[in-house]
């Protein structure tokens, strides 16, 4: 579905706009939540008054919704939290700014767990040659 943004609210986006997370009462205690999740929220903006909203639930009669000011207030705190190093606006904003500020030494990351490099099995392929 898609998230509709009246004015004068706006979304922001940043140099790592698709965010995904499962809400909080449906976390695993150990793995989280990732995309196969059956409650994973997927948001990518499209621009400053729209935003994709992908689930696994299906919304067939739904195609567009307004978002309220709380949803928009937290589709730009994820922005922010997930900024690799940029926030774009379409205007300058001193709720934008402090913002990117507070997150600004928040930094996403890959976490690995399991086996570590010596553990895993070497692999060999055989190319064929093109003739």
């Amino acid at each position: 579905m898609v998230l509709r943004v009246a004015s004068p609210r706006f979304l922001i986006t940043n140099d790592n706009p698709l965010v995904y997370g499962v809400p909080k009462p449906y976390h695993h205690p150990f793995y989280g939540g990732g995309l196969m999740h059956k409650k994973v929220e997927v948001t990518l903006p499209l621009s400053s008054r729209a935003c994709l909203l992908a689930t696994w639930n299906e919304y067939k009669d739904i195609p567009v919704v307004d978002a309220g000011r709380e949803e928009v207030k937290e589709l730009n705190r994820y922005r922010a939290i997930y900024a690799m190093r940029y926030l774009y606006a379409p205007k300058r904003d001193t709720g934008i700014h402090r913002l990117g500020k507070k997150y600004a030494h928040i930094k996403p990351s890959m976490k690995i767990s399991g086996a570590g490099l010596d553990e895993y099995s070497s692999v060999q392929m055989k190319r064929r040659l093109k003739e």
